[in-house]
């Protein structure tokens, strides 16, 4: 592109502004819209981005006309230490396993088909459903 052209393209591209925001108002307005919508991207942007002091969660149902979103925010207090990384208790674990152990001796469970078709569980003791294990 020569230099003659440039000044041309220029003005060409003024013209149409002009013809299609004829006052000042209108182009203050269409500069308003565009840094809303650029905030709105930035916005998004940070809202989307990683974050390594917790952990959001948003979930949106909905269609075209209408949606209901709910976010959860849960801050990190850990710094770095997570479930994985504790190594578990041997003491706590023969406890647990010691605990199911009675709970299926005591309770029994078996599944069976109720009339509709479903499985479930039945249990021989009352309050194993629960979770009851005396």
């Amino acid at each position: 592109m020569s230099d003659k052209e440039k000044p041309r393209l220029l003005t060409a591209i003024t013209r149409r502004v002009k013809a299609r925001f004829a006052t000042r108002r209108a182009i203050a307005l269409m500069l308003l819209f565009a840094a809303i919508e650029i905030g709105g991207l930035i916005v998004a942007w940070t809202a989307f981005a990683g974050s390594g002091y917790g952990v959001r969660n948003t979930v949106c149902v909905g269609g075209y006309s209408s949606a209901a979103c709910s976010t959860n925010w849960r801050y990190r207090d850990d710094y770095g230490v997570t479930p994985a990384r504790i190594a578990p208790d041997p003491h706590e674990e023969a406890a647990a396993l010691e605990r199911d152990r009675k709970w299926v001796a005591r309770c029994r469970p078996v599944v069976r088909a109720d009339r509709f078709g479903v499985n479930r569980y039945v249990y021989a003791a009352p309050g194993c459903e629960f979770g009851r294990a005396d």
